[in-house]
C-alpha cells in the first residue's frame, strides 16, 4: 500500500513502504514550486491586464492568460499523476491512500499570501479526480 500527501510547495508526496530499506522506501515528491511562481506571476499579469480595461469585463489577452494558467497547472497534475501510476505499477503496488482533505479550507485563515494559495491555487479536487480516472 503507498500513500499520497497532496501539498502546494510540493504537489505531492508519494510514499511507498517495502520495508526492504533501499531507495524504493524513500519518499518521492513531485515539485510544484516553478508551477505556483508561474501561477502567481499569471494572476498578477491578469490584474494589471483587467485594470487597464476601461469599459468591458474581459478582453482575448486575459481570457488567453486565464487558459495558460490553467493548462501549466493540469500539465504538473496530470505529470504527477503518470509518475505516480508507472512508479507504483514498476513495483506492483495497486493501492494508493490519499488523506481526506475534506473541511480544510474552512475557517483557515493565514494570511493574505497563504489564503491565496490554499483558496486560488491548491487544486486537490481535480487532483484526486484524475487519480481515480488514471486508478
Amino acid at each position: 500500500m503507498a500513500s499520497l500527501d497532496l501539498g502546494i510547495c510540493n504537489l505531492a508526496a508519494l510514499t511507498i513502504p517495502n520495508g526492504n530499506g533501499n531507495e524504493d522506501d524513500r519518499p518521492v515528491t513531485h515539485g510544484g514550486k516553478a508551477v505556483l511562481i508561474d501561477w502567481v506571476y499569471r494572476t498578477k499579469k491578469i490584474s494589471k491586464l483587467e485594470a487597464k480595461l476601461k469599459d468591458r469585463h474581459s478582453s482575448r489577452c486575459i481570457s488567453l492568460t486565464y487558459r495558460r494558467r490553467q493548462s501549466r497547472l493540469r500539465h504538473a497534475v496530470n505529470a504527477m499523476c503518470r509518475s505516480t501510476f508507472s512508479r507504483l505499477q514498476k513495483l506492483n503496488v495497486y493501492a494508493l491512500v490519499v488523506g481526506d482533505l475534506t473541511g480544510i479550507r474552512y475557517n483557515n485563515n493565514k494570511g493574505t499570501e497563504t489564503n491565496q494559495k490554499l483558496h486560488n491555487f491548491w487544486a486537490f479536487r481535480s487532483i484526486i479526480k484524475r487519480l481515480k480516472e488514471l486508478g
